[in-house]
């Protein structure tokens, strides 16, 4: 992610993400909180260097199982949330008519 993408998603200007890259200025909690949301890092590691942070290149080694395994995952996690739109609407649409039987 470039400093750019993650200020724009942090909602700051890149010139305060900058500063608190060069320790002239340090975020806010809430901010500190995002950041390390949107790095996948603990606000510790954010912090100190130190704790669960980012992998070093190289660290991430995948086999094709792990893949495969993954790609079933999503489209497991696909189906659960088409089944839960689904049954959204069923309830929103029964919602109407109950109220539009009760304004009658």
């Amino acid at each position: 992610m470039s400093q750019g993408q993650l200020s724009r998603r942090l909602g700051v200007k890149k010139s305060t993400l900058s500063g608190w890259e060069q320790d002239l200025s340090e975020p806010r909690a809430n901010k500190l909180s995002m950041m390390s949301g949107l790095l996948n890092v603990s606000m510790t590691w954010l912090l100190t260097g130190e704790g669960d942070g980012m992998p070093e290149p190289g660290e991430l080694e995948l086999e094709a199982g792990d893949f495969s395994s993954v790609l079933s995952e999503l489209r497991e996690l696909r189906a659960e949330l088409r089944a839960g739109s689904d049954r959204a609407a069923r309830l929103e649409k029964k919602l109407r008519n109950l109220l539009q039987n009760a304004a009658q």
